[in-house]
């Protein structure tokens, strides 16, 4: 048997579509294609005269001891074993009827299907984990998925999102196919050994070109969030859209950047961040006061602006930040200490333990997030906030890094 004469073709199917595989492989045989091996990802035919081949497919392991005798079997009947697919074992015989089907009675073929179903089962159950795998980190940083999903998810991540899902939903309907088959056989009904198939030969090379497009992209993706992250150090001049020391207490002097290792974090930094939900993010972290080795520092505040896409997903984002929002457990409690407040806000929420603050506000489609541990009051605080927030709604100019 030459090359020459040999066709490989891609398989398209999933074990579950038996009765696709039995008609797919049919029709190549009536256009002279005679299926004999299955390859890595393909089916392997040889070239011959066009003839109309029954092709069948039996549910069984290969390992399994009976499997011999189950193929002997069915060679005395006019069935000859071609080919092993998973738990797929294909047989095929002329189209002469006087042949007698490998099932002849569906009721007892149902209870084939068992083992293609727990295939079918432990694949929905690997999509489940690989799905929930793709929201872990959004759970780890923020505790809520869905708050880090707005605040960080680029283009790339909700589209892996939808892939995971379709691969889940891909799955699900294999589940749900063989039960159907298997309550259909219960029925008395036999197998569709002429299903139309077109629509599989369409719908999963398409699939797959969207998988592949989808990881470039993500790839692509990552380079830009890299570049696109920028850290100013020290913060720079002018109005920013984040709150200031230098707005609350102009007398209180920053840290310089040398006092960095002494405190062993950041100081003072300036940093814009971005997401498809959330595409506008400043942040800022600003230490003052007189370093000492008895109070390490005197004015601490930590600042996030938020522009989400609409109202609605800036009163979500607001919410999910007091549920849970990054730094809160270094201070030593949780968002149910957080008190919503009436206010002159959409919405505002706060804490206070002596001079340390934390203060979550929404107006429109901004959001303000604040640490603050100070000597100013909260009403100037709050004050402040709300002239940063009128300020970005009527759109004024905030600088080179606000506008």
């Amino acid at each position: 048997m030459t090359a020459k004469n040999n066709l490989r073709k891609i398989w398209w199917f999933d074990e579950w579509q038996v009765e696709e595989i039995e008609s797919w492989l049919g029709d190549m045989a009536a256009r002279g294609w005679h299926f004999f091996r299955r390859g890595l990802l393909t089916a392997v035919f040889t070239r011959g005269g066009p003839e109309q081949v029954r092709y069948r497919c039996e549910i069984a392991k290969k390992s399994s001891p009976d499997f011999q005798d189950r193929v002997e079997f069915y060679r005395q009947g006019g069935w000859e074993y071609v080919a092993s697919d998973g738990h797929l074992q294909i047989f095929r015989a002329p189209g002469d009827s006087a042949i007698p089907e490998i099932h002849t009675d569906p009721q007892e073929q149902a209870g084939t299907l068992r083992p293609l179903f727990w295939t079918c089962l432990r694949r929905l159950g690997a999509a489940l984990l690989l799905l929930a795998a793709v929201f872990l980190p959004y759970s780890l940083l923020y505790g809520n998925y869905l708050t880090g999903l707005v605040l960080r998810g680029s283009v790339a991540d909700c589209a892996l999102i939808i892939l995971m899902a379709s691969i889940l939903v891909w799955t699900g309907l294999g589940v749900l196919a063989v039960f159907q088959k298997a309550k259909d056989l219960r029925q008395g009904l036999p197998l569709e050994h002429k299903k139309k198939y077109s629509k599989v030969l369409v719908s999963r090379p398409a699939f797959l070109l969207a998988v592949v497009l989808v990881f470039l992209f993500i790839a692509a993706n990552l380079v830009v969030q890299v570049s696109e992250q920028k850290f100013i150090l020290p913060l720079p001049q002018g109005d920013l859209p984040v709150v200031r020391i230098a707005d609350l207490a102009p007398e209180a002097p920053l840290y310089p950047a040398e006092a960095a290792e002494k405190l062993d974090t950041a100081l003072n930094i300036y940093w814009t961040e971005s997401s498809l939900l959330v595409p506008k993010q400043w942040n800022s972290t600003e230490y003052a006061g007189l370093l000492t080795e008895v109070v390490p520092f005197d004015t601490l505040l930590v600042t996030s602006c938020y522009e989400a896409r609409n109202n609605w997903l800036a009163a979500r984002l607001a919410a999910g930040l007091v549920d849970y929002a990054p730094g809160r457990d270094i201070y030593g409690y949780d968002g149910r200490k957080l008190l919503k407040t009436e206010s002159a806000f959409a919405a505002l929420w706060k804490y206070h333990n002596g001079n340390f603050h934390e203060i979550i506000a929404q107006e429109g489609k901004y959001v303000y997030h604040v640490y603050y541990q100070g000597r100013v009051p909260e009403d100037t605080l709050l004050e402040l906030i709300k002239a940063k927030l009128e300020s970005l709604e009527n759109q004024l100019p905030l600088g080179r890094d606000g506008a």
